[in-house]
């Protein structure tokens, strides 16, 4: 990051002293109307600022993919922090058939994998008969 904003701070330098000496190069060439010098100063100046616009969204596209890669590794910290909180609470589960089934479910969601949210409820709540709720049925 402290890279690419040394860039972009190098870069506006390289406008401005381009933009400077382009007008320089303007204000000779108008007072000696003989002398190539103030052509040559514009030129100069002409191609500082080109080169340092360049430099400038070069460095603009670096920050850019800085800010992307940082936002990517802050999703997967937090992706990490609640498979650790999710690991930690089944390990307090006393049942180890139960303790199995969501270790699952947890890898599951570690690998990016979304099952059937109902076969997911069926197969990891403990009991005799599958849970399902008929059309029109009241569950209470």
């Amino acid at each position: 990051m402290t890279h690419a904003q040394w860039m972009i701070f190098i870069s506006v330098f390289a406008v401005a002293a381009g933009v400077v000496a382009m007008i320089v190069g303007v204000g000779m060439a108008l007072a000696n109307t003989g002398s190539p010098h103030g052509y040559v100063t514009g030129a100069s100046g002409l191609a500082a600022s080109l080169g340092g616009g360049a430099l400038h969204r070069h460095a603009k596209r670096a920050m850019a993919d800085l800010t992307d890669a940082a936002k990517r590794n802050e999703d997967k910290i937090d992706v990490d922090h609640q498979i650790e909180v999710a690991t930690t609470l089944i390990n307090r589960v006393g049942d180890t058939d139960l303790k199995d089934r969501l270790n699952s479910a947890a890898a599951l969601k570690a690998l990016n994998i979304h099952p059937n949210a109902d076969t997911m409820f069926n197969n990891l709540l403990p009991g005799d008969a599958r849970k399902e709720i008929e059309p029109g049925a009241s569950d209470r």
